[in-house]
């Protein structure tokens, strides 16, 4: 009578497995059937060959007693090559730069599940004098067995939504009472949905009421096959300018300085004096943004202007040297991101005109730096505003209640903004009219991670059985998050509370996913909360959750919820937003904010030195003026004490040096009255004039420098007269 054995080998992620041939241990004394099957559960390249998951690449053989020892050889080559290739991976995986100064780890590798890696960088970019509690916390695994190690706090958030889910009763529709149910029928084995249309079932579901397979085996659109970090020009990136710039790149600054130009052009005659409409350029539009930076780091945007350029010891004088008050108000006027011209026309199919060019190049830019980890989060921002917007939003559980809602996918771990996008409520027909609904907009947002085994988390509002299906099927990738009640493929047994135990949980699956119901509290109105998930194929409950008994589904979501609450909080922190009344301007100030964090993320990710954010931003608004505060030093008129102080900031800008060879350029062969003379109403000639702002000054009021080429100053008559105001509109 024959035999049959079946040998298996599998080599997790980052373990090594001896390759030695699994036939050695089998005794070949009469005919054996033997079943090889090798799974590798590696994270491939998509240039991959072969598919762990694919039943064409899977090897079965049967073999006899003759040909064992042949085909069975072939079989461990094969898998040896396949270990070799995982090897392969690693080892260019350990040559990365991203990873920060001290922190290689055994594996060497770059990886955002690395408990110290995530640890360090959410150090620097939260800031543990402004938000405390990453601690390590374990118990809670991910997609792939890794461990979860921070845990974000009730403060961890801007609104309600950071709290467990248990403690949501009011703000979550998918806590609602019970309703009507959807389900027919009995089945010992299954749970039975209808779908109903004029009193009959248009529709079948079935869910099945134990799992379909116990199995640790991670299915397909599990399989992470891109390593998380920084890519393209990004990297490499050491200086803190460079690194923002591969966000708000040239491209862009060009765009913003052409069309402010030509709202200036349009605006000129109504101004008197030509100097107080002067063109802008891409320095000065790099200065304006790096003292927006500055104010949100002073926490300022509410200040009035005139607090921050005071002269008098209590403003901030770094605005004053970079650029004048008005100046600064000019430029917050007149600021635009289209073509005037053809604005009119482009509004007809696209309410969002005025900032659609700007707003998809930076998330291009974003999409183009840096790939995220493993864990996605989809939610909604909301923009403060209360002026005049066609598509002005209001949501009560975000702190600012009515402003510009945007979409956005936020890695869960790194707080990386990967893809933006605003409603518009209905568009006008034509290219840009798209689907509000939730799931459609779901599969916008996930574009730039298809097919890359991520998983997704979102709350109810995104939350359907069919996205999970569509996200699972079309985009390889696989979905957690909560379900509103009324959706009719939910079970009536899911539904239900009145007969259900505090903290008891009820599960239903199916191939692609699985449901749980959970009631969260002991209250004589019990609410509960159901959840669908297709990483998880089980139902397992949480030990380290005690007497709540958790499912791991729900501890799950919790940990990956708040990821677009965490970026929402970080920008306002340091928020850069000033009060106006157009609301392009309120969508640019929100791009500057994310720019700020995702250059952050791209600057430690190359290993450059780590520092705070608030040090980061700081170091970031000096750079960005610093082209501005070169070009205003050199300009005639100028006044003397601002310049020193410029100086003093630019160590590198030194004073003219005078020597007797070259002093006759200083002279001039007709004389003239002395300028600060004349002011205290005194006439004095001189031949002597500045080279720099082009004064003519008599003896009184110059100053020797050494004629030895060291510009040192050797000697000046002082004179409480002999500043000059300048010309402060420049």
């Amino acid at each position: 009578m024959e035999q049959s054995v079946s040998v298996k080998a599998e080599w997790e992620d980052h373990e090594e497995s001896s390759s030695a041939c699994p036939l050695d241990s089998v005794t070949m004394e009469q005919p054996v059937s033997i079943k090889v099957e090798w799974n590798v559960l590696e994270d491939h390249e998509e240039s991959s060959a072969v598919d762990p998951l694919n039943l064409e690449d899977t090897k079965v053989k049967e073999i006899d007693d003759e040909s064992c020892d042949v085909e069975a050889a072939e079989e461990v080559t094969l898998a040896e090559g396949l270990k070799e290739e995982a090897s392969d991976n690693e080892d260019r995986a350990s040559t990365s730069p991203y990873l920060p100064n001290g922190m290689a780890s055994e594996e060497s590798r770059y990886n955002v599940s690395n408990p110290d890696y995530i640890k360090k960088i959410l150090e620097l970019l939260l800031e543990n004098d402004d938000v405390e509690g990453i601690e390590d916390r374990p118990g809670t695994s991910g997609k792939h067995g890794q461990s979860i190690v921070y845990n974000l706090q009730e403060e961890d958030c801007d609104t309600n939504v950071s709290e467990k889910i248990e403690e949501r009763e009011d703000d979550s529709e998918s806590e609602q009472s019970d309703t009507s149910s959807s389900s027919d029928g009995e089945d010992e084995d299954f749970f039975v949905c209808n779908r109903k249309q004029r009193g009959n079932a248009a529709e079948t579901f079935f869910w099945k009421k134990t799992p379909y397979n116990n199995s640790q085996r991670v299915v397909k659109h599990n399989l992470v096959n891109k390593l998380p970090g920084v890519i393209g020009n990004a990297r490499g990136k050491r200086e803190i300018l460079d690194t923002w710039m591969c966000f708000f790149d040239d491209i862009m600054l060009d765009m913003i300085v052409n069309h402010t130009n030509q709202y200036i052009d349009s605006i000129r005659e109504a101004y008197s004096r030509p100097r107080d409409v002067l063109h802008t350029d891409k320095s000065e539009i790099k200065a304006f943004i790096g003292l927006l930076y500055l104010t949100g780091l002073y926490k300022a945007g509410r200040t009035s202007l005139e607090d921050l350029w005071d002269n008098e010891g209590f403003g901030i004088e770094i605005f004053r040297l970079t650029m004048s008050l008005k100046r600064f108000r000019f430029i917050l006027q007149t600021l635009r991101f289209d073509d005037q011209v053809t604005r009119q026309q482009r509004r007809q199919i696209d309410r969002l005109a005025p900032v659609r060019e700007l707003f998809e190049e930076f998330v291009k830019n974003c999409q183009a730096c840096y790939y995220v980890g493993e864990d996605v989060t989809i939610d909604e921002l909301l923009e403060a505003f209360r002026g005049r917007c066609p598509f002005i939003q209001h949501i009560p559980s975000k702190p600012a209640k009515y402003g510009i809602k945007m979409f956005a996918a936020v890695d869960s771990k790194m707080y990386y903004t990967c893809n933006l996008e605003i409603y518009a409520g209905r568009q006008p027909e034509g290219r840009f009219q798209v689907s509000n609904k939730s799931s459609d907009v779901v599969e916008r947002m996930v574009t730039p991670i298809q097919n890359s085994g991520r998983n997704v988390t979102a709350d109810n509002w995104f939350s359907d059985v069919t996205l999970v299906q569509a996200l699972s099927e079309k985009h390889r990738l696989s979905y957690v998050g909560t379900l509103k009640k009324n959706k009719w493929q939910i079970p009536k047994e899911l539904r239900k509370v009145k007969q259900r135990k505090p903290f008891s949980s009820v599960f239903a699956f199916r191939e692609e996913a699985t449901m749980v119901s959970y009631v969260p509290h002991r209250k004589k109105m019990k609410k509960n909360v159901i959840l669908i998930s297709s990483v998880h194929m089980n139902d397992a409950i949480d030990e380290t959750t005690g007497e709540k008994k958790k499912p791991v589904i729900l501890t799950y979501y919790n940990e990956h919820k708040a990821g677009v609450d965490m970026v929402g909080k970080m920008c306002s922190l340091y928020d850069v937003h000033r009060g106006t009344k157009r609301w392009p301007m309120v969508v640019f100030f929100s791009l500057l904010n994310i720019a700020g964090i995702n250059s952050q993320i791209v600057y430690l990710g190359n290993g450059n030195t780590e520092m705070p954010r608030r040090l980061f931003l700081r170091k970031l608004g000096r750079e960005l003026v610093v082209d501005q505060l070169m070009k205003r030093a050199l300009l005639p008129y100028f006044p003397r004490t601002m310049l020193e102080r410029i100086r003093e900031f630019l160590p590198h800008i030194r004073q003219p040096v005078v020597s007797n060879d070259n002093f006759s350029r200083y002279q001039c062969e007709k004389r003239k009255r002395c300028k600060p003379c004349l002011r205290n109403k005194k006439t004095r000639l001189t031949k002597y004039f500045c080279q720099t702002c082009g004064k003519y000054l008599c003896l009184q009021h110059c100053a020797f420098v050494c004629a030895s080429a060291c510009s040192a100053r050797c000697f000046e008559i002082e004179n409480k007269d002999d500043d000059d105001d300048g010309d402060d509109d420049l």
